[in-house]
């Protein structure tokens, strides 16, 4: 029969019944024909052919597996069970697939994230960090290298296998008509073979190609390409003009190409080997660079930090120490966004615990109500481990039926949040967020470790009763044995403190972010917007051309009827132009370096402009030309922390071991920073942007009478009368700059809050059903006591003693687990610690008012019971 009898047992019992009978028809023929009465003939059939319902089941057993004939009759009763309990089955379905599904999702996020990087070998695949130091401490770290070190880093070909270079993105117009704005990178012709990644359609560069005069070819990205030219595939060799230039489309490459990681491209050009225009930082690239096979990071490191010894003896002063550090290139998120991501996936974590603990206090209370049950079977000869193999199916049972919902939420969950996710946040810039393999293996993982989390205990003390106590009901008080009052007591406990520790979470960047808002700005945004201008470099490509056109413009725009002030910048709060490290003059050890500054290239009229004021010293003027010494002004926040008690007037700074000295002449205001994640080691600075060589990405800053926004076009206008090739960029008034700012943080508030409610009312739900169960189990018990003269006060203080107890082992549990896990907040408060004790005592509030009132209803209950009922029951 082979593997069919397993699956058709029914059949082939019915086919073994007929064989039988018609054996013993045979027989009972043949003890006729010898002469024997018909009843005496099928008798002494019977007897030769032995027990024909021994033989059956005999048959039966050899035809099945026992171990899967009774899982399917369990799975059968765990079915009926949840069939006749549909308010038990809903909260332990509900309750589970909240857990399961937002650890799905988070893992699914985690996934996208951590996962390597889709080239070929990505571990081999680093960038090239370059460290200065003054003596042993860290001054500046960039990454990237200037063109005339690239070829001598070319040239270590014991470290590396290859070195290509890219250069920074730039907004160009696409088309004839200018009415779309694409995103451009350049890269050298030899970068798709470094990433091992050819093209999806067409060809990329040639080593030609990388040459000025032969560059005028174009490699567009799949999506741009999908969205441009609908996806046709006799796009090759057409023109497309960029700024006016025509070039030809030569390729096309596919989605998961990206270069840099972090950004999504629309298009890239050639790399060529000298830069278009002059200036600083213009011979300056970024690169990938991939080790040497069999060479690992540590070593290459080494020897990379040997190479690098050249360098800081030609390039830095005899005090400060040029080195590389070669890290290895993965997801674009940073550290601080892979930490957060972490602590949300802890948070989640902690979901799904709560989510278990409550499924097992549900069960558990259940298990109490099947002890007559369960000494019923034992007593017909049912072992422990058959019983506990009954629970668990029934545990399983709920948690797939959870896990099925999980999946569909965590489906819906994926599509959503690319579409919510800030911009700021680029999780998902290599890897696209969705379901896959291994997050169904993953989401099947839990499935199993909640049913055994939340069956096991249950189980095991649900089959350990009493077959005499089971049948006469007298295991105790309220019918319930100690070992599972114990159990309570801990998962309610456990519930509790989870969900202290994720509401201590919540509150503390709720506060943050309450705090964050209140702030003052520091600045006048009522009516204030940032317009860029993009000067085409070919066009203007020395200083004094771009001094001269930004001036003429900005005496156009004063010009025109509403507007109130305006002034030019390179950058604006949040807007930064040039990022360093805050590395004051004459301060010693560690303290060298400390701090991040944000430096933007002013006028004398911005701090007008955007109502900022001069606290001391002087504002920019005339004296501070192009020749003279380099001034800048530095905001209070950084003059009160660097020199405390004294002025910080005459004082100099740098933001590069490779920049000038600057001396302080002025101290403005403090502007509210950008940065949530150390507010406390950002600063700002101001340079005049007279002393400036590049005004390339420099803008308006508009103040006007009414919307601001309605002036653009008018701005618009005034470019295009002054020049056709130049073009206004982004447009954003002062207050959307502002809430870019703290959308990263109010997006990690609203999950967080998210998760923290789900976890209470997870929590109340348990106190709830444990309670409700537990007074349904002591009503007889209630009876007496209303009997012998208790009122319903009394019953509310016996509701209340039953809560009590796991509400303050809970709060221990959580208040110590809260002190250790919102550390790890730290990197994302503002102004506030992760140990504020007016949130936490806010928070443990919150906590006893929702457990009290999660145990009003069964408390009103019993204090309405009627003794009369309740002993009638008994």
């Amino acid at each position: 029969m082979g593997w069919k009898r397993y699956f058709r047992r029914r059949y082939w019992d019915e086919e073994r019944s007929r064989e039988i009978k018609a054996h013993l028809d045979l027989e009972t023929d043949e003890n006729i024909a010898r002469g024997m009465p018909p009843e005496e003939a099928r008798h002494a059939a019977c007897r030769k052919f032995g027990n024909v319902t021994l033989i059956r089941e005999e048959i039966y057993r050899m035809n099945t597996i026992g171990f899967i004939e009774t899982l399917w009759q369990d799975l059968r009763h765990a079915l009926r069970s949840l069939r006749r309990t549909p308010g038990f089955s809903a909260a332990a379905i509900v309750t589970l697939a909240l857990g399961i599904g937002a650890n799905t999702i988070i893992f699914g996020v985690v996934d996208a994230v951590f996962r390597p990087l889709p080239y070929r070998n990505p571990d081999q695949l680093v960038d090239i960090a370059n460290v200065a130091r003054r003596g042993t401490s860290l001054e500046t770290r960039y990454f990237g290298m200037s063109r005339d070190t690239l070829a001598a880093w070319r040239a270590q070909k014991h470290i590396f296998a290859g070195i290509e270079a890219y250069g920074r993105q730039e907004g160009v117009v696409f088309g004839p008509e200018r009415a779309s704005t694409i995103w451009v990178g350049r890269m050298s012709p030899g970068m798709a073979d470094l990433l091992g990644i050819g093209p999806k359609l067409g060809r990329f560069f040639r080593p030609e190609e990388g040459r000025s005069g032969n560059d005028l070819v174009v490699i567009l990205s799949e999506p741009f390409w999908v969205r441009a030219f609908g996806a046709d595939e006799a796009v090759l060799g057409k023109p497309a003009i960029l700024d006016g230039r025509v070039y030809t489309i030569i390729g096309v490459m596919p989605r998961e190409f990206k270069v840099p990681v972090a950004m999504a491209l629309d298009a890239w050009v050639p790399l060529t080997e000298r830069p278009h225009r002059e200036g600083p930082g213009s011979s300056f690239v970024v690169v990938i660079a991939r080790l040497r096979p069999g060479l690992a990071l540590e070593q290459a490191n080494r020897e990379a930090s040997l190479a690098a010894e050249w360098v800081s003896r030609h390039s830095l002063p005899a005090d400060q120490k040029w080195d590389v550090e070669l890290q290895p290139i993965r997801s674009p998120v940073g550290d601080d966004t892979r930490t957060t991501l972490l602590v949300f996936w802890g948070a989640v974590g902690c979901v799904l615990l709560i989510a278990c603990a409550n499924t097992a206090n549900l069960l558990l209370s259940r298990a109490a109500t099947l002890q007559r049950e369960v000494a019923v079977r034992t007593a017909l000869g049912a072992s422990r481990g058959r019983l506990v193999r009954q629970f668990l199916v029934e545990s399983l049972t709920s948690s797939l039926a959870g896990t099925v919902t999980a999946i569909a939420l965590a489906w819906w969950g994926m599509q959503l949040i690319p579409h919510i996710l800030p911009r700021q946040l680029p999780l998902f810039a290599v890897h696209d967020l969705s379901m896959n393999r291994r997050i169904l293996l993953f989401t099947c993982t839990l499935m199993i470790l909640a049913s055994l989390m939340s069956g096991l205990a249950p189980a095991l003390s649900g089959s350990r009763g009493s077959v005499v106590g089971g049948l006469t009901r007298s295991t105790s008080i309220g019918g319930v044995t100690r070992t599972i009052r114990r159990l309570h007591l801990a998962f309610q406990s456990l519930q509790i403190g989870l969900a202290l520790v994720l509401l201590c979470g919540a509150g503390l960047m709720m506060n943050s972010f309450v705090r964050m808002i209140r702030f003052e700005k520091g600045y006048d945004a009522d009516n204030l917007t940032y317009v860029s201008v993009l000067l085409p470099a070919r066009d203007y490509p020395i200083r004094t051309q771009q001094e001269a056109f930004l001036e003429q413009l900005l005496a156009r725009v004063k010009s025109l009827p509403g507007v109130r002030a305006a002034t030019i910048s390179k950058g604006a709060p949040p807007l930064t132009t040039l990022a360093g490290r805050f590395i004051t003059e004459g301060v010693s050890g560690a303290d060298v370096g400390t701090g991040s500054l944000d430096l933007f290239f002013v006028r004398p009229d911005y701090f007008s402009t955007l109502g900022i004021p001069i606290v001391s010293g002087r504002n920019f003027g005339a004296e501070d030309a192009l020749t003279a010494p380099a001034v800048a002004i530095i905001e209070r926040r950084a003059a009160e922390q660097r020199w405390p008690g004294q002025s910080a007037l005459g004082k100099r700074f740098r933001y590069s071991p490779f920049g000038p000295w600057l001396t302080i002449v002025g101290v403005a205001g403090s502007v509210k920073t950008p940065s949530f994640s150390a507010p406390d080691n950002s600063f700002q600075a101001y340079m005049p942007l007279s002393q400036e060589q590049n005004w390339l990405g420099s803008g308006l800053i508009i103040r006007t009478e009414g919307d601001s926004l309605a002036w653009i076009a008018a701005v618009r206008s005034q470019v295009s009368a002054l020049d056709r090739k130049t073009r206004v960029g982004s447009a954003l008034t002062f207050d959307d700059l502002y809430r870019t700012t703290i959308s990263t943080p109010r997006f990690y508030l609203v999950l967080l809050t998210m998760f923290a409610g789900v976890a209470l009312m997870t929590a109340a739900v348990g106190v709830y059903g444990v309670l409700s169960y537990s007074m349904n189990r002591r009503i007889p018990e209630i009876g007496i006591r209303m009997a012998m003269g208790a009122g319903p006060a009394d019953i509310h203080r016996l509701v209340l003693r039953a809560v009590t107890a796991p509400v303050a082992l809970g709060l221990i549990v959580g208040g110590v687990g809260s002190y250790w896990l919102t550390q790890f907040l730290r990197s994302l408060l503002y102004q506030i610690t992760p140990h504020d004790p007016l949130t936490i005592i806010l928070v443990i509030v919150l906590m006893l008012l929702v457990a009290f009132a999660a145990s009003y209803v069964p408390s009103r209950r019993a204090s309405r019971i009627d003794p009369t009922m309740a002993l009638r029951v008994e």
